[in-house]
């Protein structure tokens, strides 16, 4: 979390040799006590479990995949020591962030602004809207929301082909394996209105392409993709319920 102060922070001694203390008490460091407000906070705060390690039973093939960017991150930058709040979930979590949010305010002058970058994440094949989340949490210690601006992670481009229909050109600034994320969810929606008889083909074409030890659920992965790849479908337009297309930047004042 960035903090930019209005001012230097004010340091008042406490204590003093005067009046008869003892010599270990004057011995002692003064106390300090310290005021400090700032016109701008700054900080994009973690989702509920966002740096937590995968405790499947892949865990170390995900670690040499997936999980590896976040286990480094956690480790590297996060910290992974108790309290970590990029580590916590549920009531933990925001019990924790309202008393962090609420020290944000407090420390704010007077009409200060504080700017979070959140963005949504997906829990259990559905997309949570932690914005929202954050957002309302921060009105409910007084923040006012002025702005909501979305940071969009793609870049549509739109144009007419040769005999007037329009086209598409979608690029996603996702990671690699959020991209591949969002394709598996298109590829299982579109799975589900492929007849039967053509999904048992897919199926024999995948285990054709795939070593003969591979499990069940990776043939249809495969089956499924190849089934869609067949077709002019536009993954965009299958994987909206799994797809995160910005991030939001929330930006707040404290009221005077």
């Amino acid at each position: 979390m960035q903090l930019l102060p209005s001012q230097h922070n004010e340091e008042k001694v406490v204590g003093s040799e005067e009046g008869g203390q003892p010599d270990a008490e004057k011995q002692r460091p003064a106390r300090m006590e310290t005021k400090m407000q700032c016109d701008l906070i700054c900080s994009s705060p973690p989702y509920e479990k966002a740096h937590a390690a995968n405790t499947s039973d892949s865990d170390v093939l995900n670690k040499n995949r997936k999980d590896l960017r976040k286990w480094a991150w956690n480790e590297t930058q996060q910290g992974n020591t108790a309290g970590q709040l990029g580590n916590t979930q549920g009531d933990t979590f925001w019990g924790a962030a309202k008393q962090i949010v609420a020290q944000c305010y407090q420390i704010l002058k007077d009409g200060g602004v504080a700017i979070w970058v959140v963005k949504g994440f997906i829990r259990k094949g559905r997309i949570v809207d932690f914005p929202g989340d954050w957002r309302r949490l921060c009105e409910s210690v007084g923040f006012q929301t002025l702005h909501e601006h979305h940071a969009m992670l793609f870049k549509e481009e739109r144009f007419t082909a040769l005999w007037g229909e329009e086209l598409i050109d979608r690029t996603d600034r996702n990671s690699f394996f959020r991209t591949l994320c969002n394709n598996k969810a298109g590829w299982r929606a579109y799975w589900e209105i492929v007849p039967v008889d053509e999904q048992t083909y897919w199926l024999t074409t995948a285990l054709t392409q795939l070593p003969s030890n591979k499990p069940g659920h990776i043939v249809l992965v495969k089956a499924q993709g190849l089934a869609f790849k067949d077709t002019a479908e536009r993954i965009y337009d299958w994987n909206e319920d799994v797809r995160i297309d910005y991030e939001v930047v929330l930006c707040q004042q404290k009221q005077t």
